[in-house]
């Protein structure tokens, strides 16, 4: 069994025709491929992508950049209390952190309510310096946090220890999944942590010039084709490698 954690927008979505041979491809394959989103985006965003872009329900999704959990269970996708349990530390005050960037002139809050993520919009000319700013006003104001920059125009605020790679990690310990058994996949520097997280990994061919820097040199696949494409081309590279 292998467990493949995919982002959705600009990894699956971006190719219908790609997107349908890789549903085929799945649903073929259910009994040996477990399917999980990592996906910035919220639950109503998610359910629209689900309806809009015709994705398969997954075995579990993990949303806004890792601040929720799912898994299905009896047909019923349940929150894991556990990990927000875990990223609840004291360091953590979405409130104060909100009130300590309020001050950024640059930063457009988005309309988005999670008790665990700011998400801001921004022209991001230079990522490294606006997160390092952000990180040191937070630190400053003493919360600790992630920041994360991606697509050139948004970023996201979580607590400490929280992006799409640590949700995955402690995802794949509750479900008893070894991360040799796993393989990700992703177009953008959200991305980042997934891959650093775990061995096996799809660049698609879109992928964005951050993401493929800030993995350069571990040896992920780069799929040729783009979007679920490219993301089924990478997943049939690693099967058939294993079963050579």
């Amino acid at each position: 069994m292998r467990t493949l954690i995919t982002d959705i927008d600009g990894t699956l979505i971006g190719d219908r025709p790609g997107l349908k041979a890789f549903n085929e491809f799945i649903r073929a394959n259910r009994n040996y491929i477990r399917l999980v989103y990592a996906t910035g985006r919220d639950m109503r965003e998610y359910e629209n992508a689900l309806k809009d872009e015709g994705l398969l329900l997954p075995e579990a999704m993990i949303l806004d950049t890792g601040a929720d959990i799912f898994v299905k269970k009896q047909g019923v996708y349940i929150s894991e209390g556990g990990w927000h349990s875990k990223i609840s530390g004291p360091s953590w005050d979405i409130k104060k952190a909100a009130g300590i960037l309020s001050g950024l002139e640059y930063l457009s809050p988005q309309n988005k309510e999670n008790p665990y993520k700011l998400s801001y919009c921004a022209a991001l000319d230079d990522e490294k310096r606006v997160t390092a700013e952000i990180d040191g006003l937070l630190k400053d104001g003493g919360i600790e946090a992630e920041v994360i920059a991606s697509h050139g125009c948004y970023i996201d605020v979580l607590p400490k220890g929280c992006d799409k790679g640590m949700a995955a990690l402690y995802l794949m310990e509750k479900l008893k999944i070894g991360r040799d058994e796993v393989i990700v996949a992703g177009d953008s520097e959200n991305d980042a942590d997934l891959f650093e997280a775990f061995e096996k990994g799809v660049l698609v061919g879109n992928a964005r010039h951050g993401l493929k820097k800030s993995v350069e040199g571990m040896g992920f696949y780069e799929a040729k084709a783009d979007c679920a494409s490219g993301v089924l081309e990478g997943l049939k590279y690693y099967i058939e490698r294993e079963n050579l």
